[in-house]
């Protein structure tokens, strides 16, 4: 990666390429923690106990790792200040990094995340879940006071901001939905898989939606005009991002219009493709992401320059 990011990016080193990787990381991890908190409860009707156990474990585990994460992203951005790997832990660069937008999204995070842990606790499940709820709220939408998008919502205003936090909150309940329709994608009713899927696909569309028209509003004011995707690094990432983008939407309409129908039929074939598109999208997804992590750390956006 180090190479790649290097022959791209005259100038990226070593601490450059471990921050791209350690932020898509952090997304991927914060996205599985909120979102499974989010599809737990739109589609708890739809799951048995079992099912739902293994969902909370799983965002748990998930956010535990992003809490980790977050807090090795600090020691990361105090090697991006100074240069050297020698100043991960210096006191001094961690108070700048903490009293930056940077801490003021990673300390939104871990609070989030915090909260979200608390759905290990019997009373919390059983009165559902508005603790971990709110956490995952507060998890996702963190990532919306920092980088270049909160750059152009301080320039821009409360519309900007309002889809920045709007894209966030559709990528995370689409990204957290993967894990558990893969899981349950696996159980042999497939009436009841059928039927999950159906109701998935009904609000998926309603969320894919939203989630293009938010990010085509934010791309073009982030790029200001067309010719900067061709003209630009910044925009050729955006391209590469866009090309997955397409990808995910064609394999979720796959889903939902090949395999959910064939699924009503009874068709046991349909479950085995079903599972395998699932997994591509949890792929694609993952570089999406990464793309999403190179966007925000080695170049930015021309409207910003």
């Amino acid at each position: 990666m180090d190479a790649a990011l290097a022959l791209y990016f005259p100038g990226v080193d070593g601490i450059e390429a471990v921050a791209v990787l350690a932020k898509a990381m952090t997304y991927a991890s914060c996205f599985v923690a909120a979102g499974g908190v989010f599809f737990l409860r739109l589609f708890q009707s739809h799951l048995g106990d079992s099912e739902q156990a293994a969902i909370r474990h799983t965002c748990i585990v998930a956010a535990a790792l992003c809490i980790g994460l977050s807090a090795m992203r600090i020691a990361i951005m105090n090697c991006q200040l100074s240069g050297e790997w020698s100043d991960a832990f210096d006191a001094r660069m961690t108070r700048m990094v903490l009293a930056s937008a940077e801490g003021l999204s990673t300390e939104w995070r871990v609070v989030g995340l915090a909260l979200l842990l608390t759905m290990r606790y019997p009373r919390v499940r059983n009165g559902f879940l508005w603790l971990p709820l709110l956490g995952g709220l507060m998890a996702t939408l963190s990532f919306s006071v920092v980088g270049h998008a909160a750059a152009l919502a301080a320039a821009s205003g409360a519309a900007a901001q309002c889809l920045i936090s709007t894209h966030l909150l559709a990528v995370a309940f689409w990204l957290g939905a993967l894990g558990p329709l893969h899981r349950l994608s696996k159980q042999k009713d497939l009436a009841r898989v059928a039927a999950l899927m159906l109701e998935f696909g009904k609000m998926a569309s309603i969320v894919v939606a939203v989630l293009i028209a938010a990010g085509v509003l934010l791309l073009w004011q982030l790029l200001g005009k067309p010719e900067e995707l061709w003209q630009s690094v910044y925009g050729h990432l955006i391209l590469a991002k866009l090309a997955g983008v397409a990808l995910l939407l064609s394999l979720a309409g796959i889903n939902k219009l090949r395999l959910t129908p064939l699924l009503r039929t009874g068709d046991t074939s349909a479950i085995v493709v079903l599972q395998k598109t699932i997994v591509a999208e949890m792929v694609v997804a993952g570089l999406i992401l990464l793309s999403t992590a190179a966007l925000t750390t080695v170049t930015g956006p021309p409207v910003l320059d």
